[in-house]
Order: structure tokens, then sequence, then C-alpha cells
């Protein structure tokens, strides 16, 4: 098993630069840093795709919540069409959703 916080403490320092740059706050709210996983990679990995994709969308704030079964990534910017939807939740453990005036949230199951 793999402590959470070192994989979301490498990707927050990565993606808090980017999203600086295009003036977007970004906020993180993980309150076990003790989370233990045990596919570290896959996290990562989906976790980078999809935070780039919401700093890239976002209009004023990103943000990034640690729950006791996955990660949420929310974001205030552009809704996503039914088909991205659909290509984000078969991209595995995730789901998606986006609506008019919420932006979209995106949950990343451990």
């Amino acid at each position: 098993m793999y402590r959470l916080s070192v994989v979301i403490e490498e990707i927050f320092g990565k993606y808090l630069a980017f999203a600086e740059m295009r003036g977007i706050t970004f906020d993180l709210d993980f309150p076990d840093t003790t989370k233990r996983i045990s596919e570290p990679s896959r996290i990562k990995e989906s976790l980078e795709k999809h935070l780039s994709s919401a700093i890239k969308r976002g209009k004023n704030q990103v943000r990034v919540v640690v729950r006791k079964d996955g990660i949420e990534i929310f974001d205030d910017g552009a809704v996503l069409s039914p088909s991205d939807l659909k290509l984000i939740k078969k991209a595995g453990l995730v789901e998606a959703k986006s609506r008019l005036g919420f932006g979209t949230v995106v949950f990343l199951k451990f």
C-alpha cells in the first residue's frame, strides 16, 4: 500500500503553477493525509489527465477533494457534452457530471 499524500503532493505541486498561469484558484481539501492506496500509478495517471483538463476548462476555480472512496475534481468551466461524459466514464473507475452554471465534477474511485 502506498500513501496517497505522496501522489497528491507531487501532482498538486506540478499543476499549481499551471493553474496560477491561467489565473485560476486551485484548492485542495485533503482531510486524511494517512490514506493508503493500492494502485498509485493508476490514480496518478487518471488524476493528472483529469486535473489538466479541469484547469484548461476552468474559468476561476478548480478544487480537488479527497474522499474516503475517491477523489473529486470540480471545475467551474464549460459544460461537457453527453458524448464527452461517456468518453470520460469509459476510462475506467471514473464518474463525471456536468451542468450549466455549475461546471463539471469528475470522481476518480479508489
